[in-house]
């Protein structure tokens, strides 16, 4: 059997972290983000399916992000304005 090194094992425990900070930061943000969905149904008179299109939409674009963020720099900014 081979011995890993503390910093390999460092680098798993940071991973892990990381990962599990991910599952409870997203799985927060679905369950707040799902609380305004009656009151944006009821403001702006759509229905669920509409909203729950749009919700879909949202996480599944979430992921790029991030990466569009870098490639255009100021640009997200300022057409998030």
């Amino acid at each position: 059997m081979q011995v890993r090194s503390s910093n390999t094992l460092a680098s798993i425990r940071a991973m892990t972290g990381l990962c599990m900070s991910g599952f409870f930061l997203f799985g927060i943000g679905v369950y707040s983000f799902t609380q305004f969905l009656e009151p944006l149904a009821h403001e702006f008179g759509w229905g669920r399916a509409g909203l729950g299109g749009l919700m879909s939409a949202f996480w599944l674009s979430a992921p790029f992000a991030v990466p569009a963020a870098y490639l255009l720099r100021g640009w997200v900014s300022v057409v998030s304005c």
